[in-house]
């Protein structure tokens, strides 16, 4: 995953919107507006806050829940009710980003959260496959079945073994700046993962899980600031052919070598041609 602009451009920007926001030359952005215009109850949600922070715990999902933020102007709930609850708790001198474990997820983190539905093999299970069990398997992956056996098994491995992988990317505007966002996620194929059947089997459950949905959950993999001119977004692609090179190494999983490949990209029609080359970008075969 990667996240830019880097830290030295961050810290330098930030550096010289401190300064002038002391110098009075800039107002400093309040994206949660006064404190006085929402209603809630401050004092309870202070005391919960600061409970929280001497045991060291805190869900601040069900914590924000629980408090039921109004703007007194509109009338609406805010749909930043809990960034005015997280900054009214640090205007207050509360720092709950102490409590905020943030945790970065790999590749082989993302296979290990699906665990449960791969299918992965080691050398020995094809080793012991009949030449009927492997010649059923390849024909229920809808594979051909005319070669020999050790040609069958081979394939099989190598079909089991590789993943294919989505590509979405689209532009779009978070407070006031431009950012570029993509993501990725692994394609579902009965030959990597369980089928629906095969999970409801093996978990002995009457209820049914949608194996798909598990696997095809997009991963955050790049979120970059960037205009929507073409050149902007362009200063992305060569970390991403660089990305894709690196995808002729497999990932070892366990004791296994396993292959991913970018197969598909799925946005709307500027993403699909920026990919595509139409508009300068275009990655390599």
């Amino acid at each position: 995953m990667h996240l830019y602009e880097s830290k030295a451009n961050a810290e330098k920007e930030t550096k010289i919107r401190l300064e002038k926001e002391q110098k009075g030359q800039v107002v400093h952005k309040k994206h949660h507006g006064n404190f006085s215009n929402y209603t809630f109850n401050k004092e309870e949600f202070l005391v919960e806050i600061k409970s929280l922070m001497e045991k060291r715990h805190c869900k601040l999902d069900k914590t924000c829940e629980k408090y039921d933020v109004t703007n007194t102007i509109t009338g609406n709930k805010p749909q930043n009710a809990g960034q005015v609850l997280f900054m009214f708790a640090k205007a207050n001198g509360i720092d709950i980003m102490s409590l905020i474990n943030i945790k970065t997820v790999s590749g082989r983190d993302i296979l290990r959260r699906k665990s449960g539905i791969l299918l992965v093999h080691n050398d020995e299970y094809y080793d012991t496959l009949t030449e009927d069990k492997i010649r059923q398997r390849l024909q229920l992956l809808g594979e051909e079945t005319n070669a020999s056996c050790q040609d069958m098994r081979l394939k099989l491995k190598v079909i089991e073994r590789t993943f294919k992988l989505k590509m979405w990317h689209d532009h779009s505007d978070i407070l006031n700046h431009s950012y570029v966002n993509f993501m990725t996620t692994i394609l579902y194929d009965a030959a990597n993962f369980m089928t629906d059947n095969e999970n409801q089997t093996l978990a002995r459950t009457t209820s049914t899980t949608n194996v798909q949905s598990i696997v095809e959950k997009p991963q955050l993999y790049i979120l970059g600031r960037s205009a929507s001119k073409d050149i902007d977004q362009i200063s992305y692609t060569e970390a991403r052919i660089e990305d894709l090179k690196q995808l002729t190494n497999k990932i070892r999983y366990g004791d296994i070598d396993l292959i991913f490949k970018l197969r598909l990209f799925s946005g709307d029609g500027p993403a699909r041609q920026f990919e595509a080359g139409q508009q300068r970008g275009g990655l390599i075969d």
